[in-house]
């Protein structure tokens, strides 16, 4: 096996080659574009047998996401190699030294992973990001709208009533602006209305991203729904997991402050008259 530790930045990465036993076989700065990556591929090539590469990425997931998908499109073997921690950089820091220590980490088999796949799983889990941050940001607007609608003043706040977020949104936004309403009046219902639209339209972006996150079958749609499913599951699990910790810490203090049973005054039977 012959190691390639490549330390990855935005603009420019640093690869070194090392053999079994850990000699140097070459060094090599290439830009992070298309050409940069098949440069550093044919340098690769050019060095050893191909057959016997194995990359060490630095940075799979985020500087180092273009050059992984294309060594994997090319058939090699790529891990991901964790960054060293600041009391093993004894020797410094620079980007030689971390390719150094990337391609010694996959002659160790040490501080390694596997990378994930990229491909129709990344865009589902984009849309993923999307989806949360558009109901995140909509729960917060929808939040907004009840605690204007609490200090609105009483005649608005009788016309619009109580409820929850969303019903406040459909009330709002079927409803129509006196014109010989008061000044503050009017302000309140217009800053409610601009809310209760927002609110409208991050909903509808959240039902467009969970309708795109269903792909054709062509393009994997059981792959796609087991990612979903999967998301909600680890969101339900951790859930839970928080529930069964609350309930093991609730027990805990109740044995903690448990009083000795020694202490604990025990009833005893009144005595009974003696039989004449």
């Amino acid at each position: 096996m012959i190691a390639v530790g490549v330390d990855t930045h935005k603009e420019r990465h640093y690869a070194v080659v090392l053999d079994q036993v850990g000699q140097l076989l070459g060094e090599l700065s290439s830009a992070a574009t298309a050409a940069g990556y098949g440069e550093m591929q044919r340098w690769a090539e050019r060095l050893v047998d191909a057959r016997e590469l194995v990359f060490g990425l630095e940075g799979a997931g985020s500087w180092g996401a273009g050059l992984y998908q294309h060594l994997q499109h090319a058939g090699y073997s790529v891990l991901e190699v964790e960054r060293p921690r600041r009391k093993d950089r004894r020797a410094g820091k620079s980007d030689r030294i971390d390719a150094l220590a990337a391609a010694k980490c996959v002659l160790s088999g040490e501080s390694v992973s596997t990378p994930r796949r990229r491909g129709i799983l990344t865009a589902i889990r984009a849309l993923l990001i999307a989806r949360r941050s558009v109901v995140a940001e909509r729960t917060r607007v929808l939040n907004q709208l009840q605690a204007l609608n609490a200090t609105a003043p009483i005649v608005l706040r009788e016309r619009i009533g109580e409820g929850t977020g969303k019903q406040l949104e459909r009330r709002i936004l079927s409803m129509r602006a006196r014109s010989a309403a008061n000044l503050e009046e009017r302000i309140a219902f217009s800053v409610m209305r601009d809310l209760a639209a927002h609110s409208r339209t991050l909903g509808a972006d959240a039902q467009r991203y969970e309708h795109q996150r269903r792909p054709d079958p062509v393009t994997g749609r059981h792959a796609a729904r087991r990612t979903w499913d999967r998301a909600d599951f680890s969101s339900q699990a951790a859930r839970l997991r928080s529930s069964t910790l609350q309930e093991r810490r609730g027990l805990r203090a109740l044995q903690r402050h448990r009083p000795d049973p020694g202490l604990i005054r025990q009833d005893r039977p009144l005595p009974t008259e003696p039989r004449r």
